[in-house]
C-alpha cells in the first residue's frame, strides 16, 4: 500500500506536503493575480489613457493657440495696413485741402486787388472833382477880384461845367 512517509524523498520531504505547498503557491498566484495584478494593470492602463488624452488635448490646445496667434498676426497686419492707408489718405486730403485754401486765398487776394484798384480810381475821380471844384472856386474868386464885383457861382455854372467835362474827357 501506499503510505505517506518520508521514505522516497531526500532530505525528509513528504510528497503530500510538497503537493500542498504547490497547491498553496498556485492558489496564492491566482489570488494575487485577481486581487493585485489585474486592478493595478487596469489602473495603469486607465492612467496611461488619461495621459494620452491630456497629451492630445495639450497638442490640440497648442495647435489652437498657434492658429489664434496666426489669426491675431493677420489682424495686426491688417490693422497696420489700414493705419498706413488712413495716414496716406489723411495726407492726401491735407494736400487737397491746402491747395483749395491756397486757391481761395489767391482768389480773395485777386478780388481785394481789384477792389483796391476800383477804390483808387474812385478816389482819384473824387479827388479830381474836388480839385476841379476848388479850381473853379479859385477861378471865380480871382475873377471877382479882378472884376471887383462879386461873381456868383450860379452865373458861371455853365462855363465851369463845360470846363470840367472837357477836363474829365482829357484825363
Amino acid at each position: 500500500m501506499f503510505t505517506l512517509s518520508n521514505q522516497g524523498l531526500p532530505l525528509g520531504f513528504n510528497i503530500f506536503e510538497v503537493l500542498i505547498h504547490i497547491f498553496n503557491f498556485l492558489l496564492l498566484m491566482v489570488g494575487l493575480r485577481f486581487l493585485l495584478y489585474k486592478p493595478v494593470k487596469k489602473f495603469m492602463a486607465k492612467r496611461e489613457a488619461e495621459y494620452k488624452t491630456a497629451e492630445e488635448e495639450g497638442k490640440a490646445a497648442a495647435a489652437e493657440a498657434e492658429a489664434k496667434k496666426a489669426e491675431a498676426g493677420k489682424v495686426i497686419a491688417e490693422a497696420r495696413q489700414q493705419a498706413v492707408q488712413m495716414s496716406e489718405d489723411a495726407a492726401a486730403a491735407a494736400v487737397v485741402q491746402t491747395r483749395e485754401i491756397m486757391a481761395t486765398a489767391r482768389e480773395q487776394a485777386k478780388d481785394m486787388l481789384e477792389k483796391a484798384k476800383l477804390d483808387i480810381k474812385h478816389e482819384q475821380s473824387k479827388a479830381k472833382e474836388e480839385l476841379l471844384f476848388s479850381v473853379s472856386e479859385l477861378a471865380v474868386d480871382i475873377a471877382s477880384r479882378i472884376l471887383e464885383r462879386e461873381v456868383k457861382l450860379e452865373d458861371n455854372d455853365t462855363i465851369i461845367n463845360t470846363l470840367i467835362e472837357e477836363w474829365k474827357e482829357d484825363a
